[in-house]
């Protein structure tokens, strides 16, 4: 589960918490039928949204990694510096993308995710145990 303490600037922390959130989406999607529907309408919403911006922060991270090795594969002055103009403008967005993500999934609005998925995890099990006797 998403760990409340990571540091959300971390380019490694934002791909676990990415990695984790796809898999709580997909479990999601396969469960949301035993829901009910505040658990499609609210939470759902919260998760993809957060997913968004994570695959956006991921994209940038593999978008300025591949024009480095490109500037380093090619001897092409010219499309060196068209390179350089490209990460500088790649690292403003990451930059950009990163701001968003930290004022819009505080540690504590991650808290706040976790503490209502569990609470409706615990209130559905014990919906299902109470419907089976």
């Amino acid at each position: 589960m998403i760990a409340v303490e990571d540091d959300l600037t971390e380019e490694e922390t934002v791909h676990d918490i990415r990695i984790q959130a796809k898999r709580i989406r997909g479990s999601m999607e396969i469960v949301e039928v035993a829901f009910p529907p505040m658990f499609r309408s609210q939470l759902y919403p919260r998760i993809t949204s957060l997913l968004r911006m994570m695959n956006q922060v991921n994209d940038h991270a593999t978008a300025r990694m591949l024009y480095r090795q490109w500037m380093s594969q090619d001897n092409d002055e010219q499309l060196k510096a068209f390179f350089q103009g490209v990460m500088i403008v790649a690292e403003k967005a990451d930059e950009d993308i990163r701001s968003i993500l930290l004022s819009t999934w505080s540690k504590a609005e991650l808290a706040r995710l976790k503490k209502r998925l569990k609470k409706q995890l615990k209130k559905q099990f014990k919906k299902c145990i109470k419907d089976s006797d």
